[in-house]
């Protein structure tokens, strides 16, 4: 099974979360310049920060972003949704300092609260 790849965007200037249109890899600027569907122009990663969907949902439908700050139930607590490069993969970043594969929480209770540039009171660290 494949997952969807599509991106979201976090516009810093206006502090809002915008769907990615397209993306386009700079070779020589060695950046990804993004085009959402608020705005006709492309925009580097200084002013608009990227993040990918998961492939997956949460317990209500609504899909997850790297980013975003889930309630885990089975632990009680709220974690972040961050790529680890290293490993080539999601993992749950915990408020009490623990890292978990996201993969072993699918399935068990998680549901978006909010994200990490609205809602970092979500995030005790």
């Amino acid at each position: 099974m494949q997952r969807e790849i599509k991106f979201r965007a976090w516009d810093k200037e206006n502090e809002e979360m915008l769907k990615v249109e397209d993306l386009h890899w700079d070779y020589t600027a060695r950046d990804f310049f993004i085009k959402t569907t608020m705005y006709s122009d492309y925009f580097n990663t200084d002013e608009m920060a990227l993040m990918q969907y998961t492939g997956l949902k949460d317990k209500n439908g609504v899909e997850i972003y790297e980013g975003d700050i889930v309630y885990v139930a089975s632990e009680d607590e709220n974690a972040k949704i961050t790529w680890c490069q290293e490993a080539c993969k999601f993992i749950l970043e915990f408020d009490s300092d623990w890292i978990s594969d996201f993969d072993s929480f699918y399935g068990k209770d998680l549901e978006v609260m909010g994200n990490m540039y609205s809602n970092r009171e979500l995030l005790n660290n």
